[in-house]
């Protein structure tokens, strides 16, 4: 069991705030906060979206602890990484740097590759974020493909004061600071809003420090009729890898090291445009371009965690392993929405081009030292070029009947291609490079429905929506002589479906169930198979479909005692099985590899449980909280490996 506590006093809104919760928003009127309106996601019918607001509740911003942001959210399962990085996932979804969700900043793409290569490893200082959306099912096929939907953190910005600033420093534990300070300026229409932060650490353990400077500026206008904001986003996270740790190791001494030569470095800038027009009620046109430019380098030994790493005979340390990938992507959204005179319709359609590629250079032979260099000994022994471009169209209808009744349904048609060329390596001195150069084209529609019904209080809703994820690079390149691409390989994708029913009464107390089905066809890997009168080779195919369904509990409760204290709860849980449906393994009998096929078992990183409950007083000014969380145990690879092996990369995550 994780039990985690928060108890602190802090300074609150002034006593005359009211805290207000709508469902399905939250709502929090401490500040006035007119959004740029090409800035906010637009949410369809027959879902429940959801928005998470960062002046709600009592929360570690500094440290930026997101699975305090996300704990009210039913279903959320967040990894933490040296408080700059943040991995989610839900529904059985994998939470590996949240490759399964669209992640943005002020509805602007941040992963490395949104495509080919779709990890993200930046996450928004939450010093400067008022809300949190997160858009899933059919909802979230307005802003991609994804399985997971999309995640949109919202800067703070205040409109109605000439001049405002907010500012913050924290020391902590290891060694840990954070300094914060966000500027907004406001005159004629013309609103200025920067900010910037700076965190760093020794780390719990020995060799695991990290320093991260975050800085934001944006340049806005707001008229009757349009909204224009030009920003940019600069970030870089230099951190200190301590290496990984057997079972046996981790119960002698959790905070002890294996590496102590480790560095990784992430940096890049976010620079963005946004405009939207609204001529009347009844129109409004929205347009965003923005881009990513950035890069995540390493240097260190990358050996598995039972080889030390310790001075040879010759009292020199191995030489390090370089690896640097150069990430660049632009988007170009335009979608426009159009409410009918004399009918309840409302049109939406919109047009998405996407344009990527990632230069990647791995396997360089490094220093001996000790310090973050990037220097090379010899040159690369994989060098590509990766290149992926997408054009997707959307389109949805609205309907309102019989007062209560809003039904949608829609479709999304994308277009997507990929090429990669260059070297994946060296054999006998020589270049091996990639065959033909590897491209590959192809179209997906995918259809989305939703229903609702609705009154003052309640609120009924149902959605079954499709979705896909592409091939990615690592899975479209040979990057070893026994591997095999299979020229039948497909994109993954499936279906979703969700119903359920949200409440919120005046007294303050609110509650949502949601039933959730998701379905996962195509998984891509890989297993060995013995090639007729040759040796032992593995083949990248799809191996496998899965199936995740559950129940998802949140219920909340505010109350004010008096004029000057309230009380304030929250509880959030999910029931989940998520198993394989097919999964093609190789095991090998007698050096001659057999496939069997894994159905029933179930899927990795996916726990059935996941329980949080919070808890807030606040007095005047003065507020204490307490948030406790149980994640149940889960599997860490498909096959369900029970017993951990002398390398520690398998076997049972514990609660």
């Amino acid at each position: 069991m994780l039990l985690y506590c928060l108890l602190s006093v802090a300074t609150l809104l002034p006593d005359t705030a009211v805290l207000r919760k709508q469902l399905p928003v939250i709502e929090v009127n401490s500040e006035k906060q007119a959004e740029i309106k090409s800035l906010e996601p637009q949410s369809m019918v027959g879902s429940l979206p959801v928005k998470i607001s960062m002046d709600n509740r009592l929360l570690n911003l500094n440290s930026n602890q997101a699975r305090q942001i996300f704990a009210s959210v039913p279903g959320v399962q967040v990894w933490e990484q040296d408080g700059n990085q943040v991995a989610i996932a839900y529904r059985g979804l994998s939470p590996n740097r949240s490759w399964e969700i669209g992640m943005r900043q002020q509805m602007m793409p941040f992963s490395a590759d949104p495509y080919g290569y779709p990890e993200s490893y930046y996450a928004p200082p939450f010093e400067a974020i008022s809300t949190v959306d997160i858009i899933r099912s059919g909802n979230s096929l307005l802003y991609g493909p994804q399985a997971g939907g999309m995640i949109n953190y919202r800067i703070r910005n205040i409109f109605d004061k000439t001049f405002s600033g907010r500012a913050s420093l924290q020391y902590g534990s290891f060694g840990q600071k954070t300094a914060f300070l966000q500027l907004t300026a406001n005159k004629k229409g013309w609103n200025l809003n920067t900010f910037f932060s700076h965190r760093a650490s020794q780390g719990f353990r020995p060799f695991s420090g990290y320093n991260s400077q975050n800085a934001y500026i944006a340049l806005a206008r707001k008229h009757e009729k349009y909204e224009v904001q030009i920003s940019a986003t600069f970030f870089n996270l230099l951190a200190q890898q301590p290496g990984g740790l057997t079972d046996s190791m981790f119960v002698e001494n959790m905070r002890q090291s294996t590496r102590s030569r480790n560095w990784l470095c992430v940096q890049g800038m976010i620079p963005g445009i946004s405009a939207a027009w609204h001529p009347n009620s009844q129109c409004n046109l929205q347009l965003q371009a923005s881009g990513f430019a950035g890069g995540r380098h390493s240097v260190g030994f990358v050996a598995p965690v039972t080889t030390q790493d310790q001075p040879g005979s010759d009292g020199q340390y191995a030489y390090r392993q370089v690896d640097r990938d150069f990430y660049g992507h632009y988007t170009i959204d335009l979608r426009g929405k159009y409410q009918l005179r004399k009918v309840p319709v409302a049109l939406l359609a919109g047009i998405t081009h996407y344009k990527g590629n990632i230069y990647r250079k791995q396997l360089g032979k490094g220093d001996r030292g000790n310090n973050y260099n990037l220097e090379l000994l010899s040159p690369y022994g994989r060098d590509l070029d990766l290149f992926t471009g997408s054009v997707a169209a959307y389109f949805s209808a609205e309907i309102k009947f019989a007062r209560r009744w809003q039904a949608s349904a829609g479709v999304r048609q994308e277009q997507i291609s990929s090429s990669a060329f260059g070297r994946t390596g060296f054999v006998a001195g020589s270049e091996v490079l990639l065959k033909d150069n590897v491209r590959r084209g192809r179209s997906v529609t995918l259809p989305f429905a939703g229903v609702s019904y609705a009154t003052a209080q309640w609120k009924f809703f149902g959605n079954l929506s499709g979705f896909y994820r592409p091939v990615l690079y690592s899975e479209l390149i040979p990057l070893q002589a026994i591997d095999t691409v299979s020229p039948d390989l497909r994109d993954a994708g499936g279906y979703q479906a969700e119903a359920g029913v949200a409440y919120k009464n005046a007294s303050g107390f609110s509650f949502q169930v949601t039933l959730f089905n998701l379905n996962y066809q195509n998984k891509i890997g890989s297993y060995q198979y013995a090639a007729p009168g040759g040796p032992v080779r593995q083949l990248k195919t799809n191996i496998g479909a899965s199936n995740a369904y559950g129940l998802e509990v949140g219920t909340d409760y505010t109350s004010k005692w008096g004029s000057h204290s309230q009380f304030s709860a929250f509880a959030a849980a999910t029931l989940m099985k998520a198993y394989y449906l097919d999964y093609t393994i190789s095991r090998t009998v007698y050096g001659i590899p057999v496939l069997e096929n894994n159905r029933g078992k179930k899927l990795e990183n996916a726990p059935a449980t996941i329980a949080r409950l919070g808890m807030e007083y606040r007095y005047h000014r003065i507020r204490a909280g307490v948030q406790m969380a149980y994640t149940e145990k889960a599997f860490s690879d498909a096959v369900n490996t029970l017993q951990a092996p002398a390398n520690a990369q398998i076997g049972i995550i514990p609660a």
